[in-house]
């Protein structure tokens, strides 16, 4: 998922910065829907973004690349 919940503001993965990657994995970030934990993937062949824990209940989870990759392209074009 793009988007995460830190202290009840909506944290956009895709546009943060390396300073901002590193601070916010020193924080507790939660899913938007289910409200459990969930960590920053942040790699060369992924889309920065961020994933549930293993053994997550959350309905939401489980989002492939391409369909980050969508999410993105429509962010930048909405954005425009």
């Amino acid at each position: 998922m793009l988007v995460g919940i830190k202290n009840g503001i909506r944290i956009n993965a895709y546009i943060l910065s390396e300073e901002d990657k590193i601070k916010i994995r020193e924080t507790r970030i939660t899913c938007p829907a289910c409200k459990e934990e969930v960590i920053l993937v942040d790699g060369i062949k992924v889309i920065t973004h961020f994933r549930h824990k293993p053994n997550s209940n959350c309905q939401n989870s489980g989002e492939t690349q391409e369909h980050i990759k969508m999410k993105v392209a429509c962010y930048n074009i909405l954005k425009k």
